[in-house]
Order: structure tokens, then sequence, then C-alpha cells
């Protein structure tokens, strides 16, 4: 599986994140894979991009970065900014099949079996991915205008894991049409940024993959504990948002076990990269305590207010 190449992307915000995902990947794998980190240099400090590069080398994770532009009339969408265009613009620079993978998920063990037992399914077919669970809700749908959803309808699929077949998505000239679609964006009633772009552009050349390969933590699941190998902490609650065994963790939509299996594999990245860089480790934590602070209780409050009234 040396040829495996998983796709990602980073600004200032998801450092930790997208360090968190990685560091999962080669936790919960003996395979090779290199990681493509996409990022656009007006959304990425030099001094970021050098910490990166420090934890992967620590790690032993095959990387390289690719600079890409963002288009300015991509905007950002409540928690979701316009870095995770940046999978668009991956998908038509690169060759072959790779596997995107947001930042905020966590790998668990066989998450690498989307390699060996699904990128024979994509022969002339755009995308394979795992169909949204929230989205897909009857109250959600009965009532939207967005045409992705509508065209889709159950088979809408969450863009957080999506195999994508970069040779097909160039050979039907999708790195043409997809900013036309862009500019679209209100007319058509989209809601979920580049999700919804993809959604509509592949209605009629995609796959779905089973569930467990994209598992979301937020309403995604019942309380049966269903076999995971990919937990993504899609929406805008985040598990990074509380410290470990907090008490506001009991008011968070996300499982209680959830956040604490997110937050292990985060101490486990800082103490790992400590061990070889004192610095790293400091900037890490650092971190950690920024994003923990920009939680504030009221917003928590306000937050899964609204979470319980989508996904009643």
């Amino acid at each position: 599986m040396s040829d495996a190449r998983v796709i990602t992307a980073i600004d200032d915000n998801y450092l930790l994140p997208l360090l968190i995902m990685a560091f999962s990947a080669k936790k919960h794998s003996d395979k090779k894979f290199e990681l493509i980190i996409g990022y656009d240099d007006r959304k990425l400090s030099s001094q970021n991009r050098d910490l990166i590069t420090a934890c992967l080398e620590i790690l032993q994770i095959s990387f390289r970065f690719i600079s890409v532009h963002i288009d300015d009339q991509l905007l950002d969408n409540s928690h979701i900014t316009s870095t995770a265009y940046v999978r668009l613009y991956l998908a038509d620079i690169l060759e072959g099949i790779v596997l995107w993978l947001d930042a905020d998920l966590i790998c668990l063990p066989n998450w690498d079996d989307l390699f060996r037992d699904y990128r024979e399914d994509l022969t002339r077919v755009l995308v394979a991915g795992v169909r949204d669970p929230i989205v897909t809700r009857k109250k959600v749908r009965n009532y939207s205008k967005n045409m992705s959803l509508l065209h889709m309808g159950d088979d809408y699929f969450n863009s957080g894991v999506l195999l994508i077949n970069c040779d097909f998505w160039n050979e039907v000239d999708v790195p043409e049409s997809w900013p036309i679609v862009a500019k679209n964006y209100e007319n058509l009633g989209f809601e979920f940024s580049d999700q919804c772009i993809l959604n509509y552009m592949c209605k009629d050349s995609y796959r779905l993959l089973p569930q467990e390969f994209n598992q979301l933590a937020l309403g995604g699941r019942s309380q049966s504990e269903i076999p995971t190998k990919i937990l993504h902490f899609a929406g805008p609650i985040k598990p990074w948002d509380y410290k470990r065994f907090s008490p506001m963790i009991v008011l968070s939509k996300l499982r209680r076990c959830d956040i604490n299996r997110y937050l292990k594999v985060q101490s486990e990245l800082i103490q790992q990269v400590g061990v070889a860089n004192i610095s790293a480790k400091k900037e890490l934590k650092d971190i950690s305590k920024v994003l923990v602070s920009r939680k504030s209780r009221l917003f928590s409050l306000k937050e899964n207010l609204v979470m319980r009234l989508v996904l009643r």
C-alpha cells in the first residue's frame, strides 16, 4: 500500500486537529501512506507550517505540502471555513485514487481497509463516500430547497471521508465545471459549502461506502455500538472544546466516551512529540488551551440548544 495517499487541508484554526487525525491514522495502520496537505498561504502562517513539519517528522509520517489559492468568492460558512474547498483544488491537480480525510476526525483500527477493499469500485466513478444521516433526515430534507439534497435524496453523502478518482475527475472536466456551480451557490440553495457542490456534481457518478468509515459523532448513531473505523466530529461542536473529564462534557450533544476518546489521542500525540521536542510539545499544549478557552459556557449552552432543535 505504498502508493496510498491521504489528502487533507489545513489553516491556522485546525493545526492541532490535523495532527491528531494524522497521528491516529499512523497509530492504527501498519501500512505506509503519504499525507498530502493542501493549504492557502494566506490562511496558514509559516510558523505553524514549521510546527506541523516538525511534528510529522517526529511521528515518522511521510508528507508533503501543496499550496493552492482559494478563490475569494468561496466564503466561510458557519463553522466550515473556506479551507474546505481545498479538497476540490487538490482533486483538480492530483492523479489516481486519493482518500480525503477531514481534520476533525480520528482513525481507528482497520480504517485503511478503504484502500484495500474499495479503490477498485471507483472505475469510471468520481467519488465514494458515506451517506450523511443528519442531512438526509426527513425533517431536514422535506423542507429543503437545496438542489444537491433534492437530487441525491437518501444518498446525499458527507464529504469528510471521500475516495476521489482524480483521473476520471479530470477526464470529465470537473475542474472547469465546479467553479461555475460554486458561483451559483445561493441560486441552487446550497447549505454545506463544498459538500453540496460535490453532491451536485457527482450525483450521477458516485458509490456509497459503509457507515463505519465515516461515523458521525454528533447524532449520527444510536446508543447501540456500531463498529467504527473512522469517527468524525462533523458539525459545530468539537471535542477539543473541552478539557478531558470536564463537567461541561455532560452538556454536550457529543457522547462523553467519544470526547474522552478523542482527548486521549490528543494527549498521546503531545506526549510522543514531547519526547523528541520539548518546544513543540509546549506549543501544542498552548494551542489546546486556547481552543478550550475559546468556548465560553454561554456559547456552549446556546450551541447545544440549536443542535437539539436540529437533531430532535
